[in-house]
């Protein structure tokens, strides 16, 4: 059984609100980074990335509701293996209908219908599918270095006039309380009982 670390207990709560103190700049930058984010979207010249390139790269895809999260090119790749996969099975089926005795086996033939039918449902949904992004709440300007742990956590990073922001999806308690900041501080083996505990 996996030892469950408590991020949370008031030994590891200090140890993360250190955490939060050394690596994030300031206090939030909402305001900022959204207004640099309207002007750029209105096609203005300023430092901040498109809408396209504010979010991490990682592709999954949810076919129930439509949404996918993650690169064009992740998703295209996607729909060509499927497509590849029909097409073996369109090949097959052929070949089935194509009997030498001219009496194909009709559970075979109807197996067969029911995966190509599957596979074209997959790939019109994967087709249609609207992109999900991560529902940003805050801007906080952070550490370069710290930006790369938050960003190996799929967290939302941008560059914006030399400075690093992250694009926080929680809101409403303190930082040093969201997951993301008890796992970098698991990761780097600082929280109470680690190797390199700061209590």
């Amino acid at each position: 059984m996996e030892n469950r670390i408590d991020y949370h207990s008031i030994e590891n709560q200090n140890i993360c609100e250190k955490l939060v103190n050394r690596y994030i700049i300031g206090g939030p930058q909402t305001s900022l980074i959204e207004a640099l984010f309207r002007l750029k979207d209105e096609g203005n010249d300023v430092d901040v990335p498109s809408f396209e390139d504010r979010y991490p790269e990682g592709f999954t895809a949810d076919l129930s509701t439509g949404e996918w999260t993650g690169s064009y090119s992740e998703k295209e790749d996607k729909i060509i293996g499927l497509r590849l996969l029909l097409s073996d099975k369109e090949d097959e089926l052929s070949d089935v209908q194509d009997s030498e005795d001219g009496y194909p086996d009709q559970l075979v033939v109807d197996q067969l219908q029911k995966e190509i039918d599957e596979l074209e449902s997959d790939i019109y949904d994967l087709e249609k599918a609207d992109p999900k992004y991560p529902e940003v709440y805050e801007w906080w300007m952070v550490d370069s270095w710290f930006a790369e742990k938050l960003k190996a956590k799929d967290e939302v990073i941008i560059e914006a006039y030399n400075n690093t922001y992250w694009g926080r999806q929680a809101t409403g308690q303190a930082i040093l309380l969201d997951n993301v900041i008890g796992e970098i501080a698991s990761d780097m083996q600082i929280l109470a009982g680690q190797a390199n505990s700061w209590s």
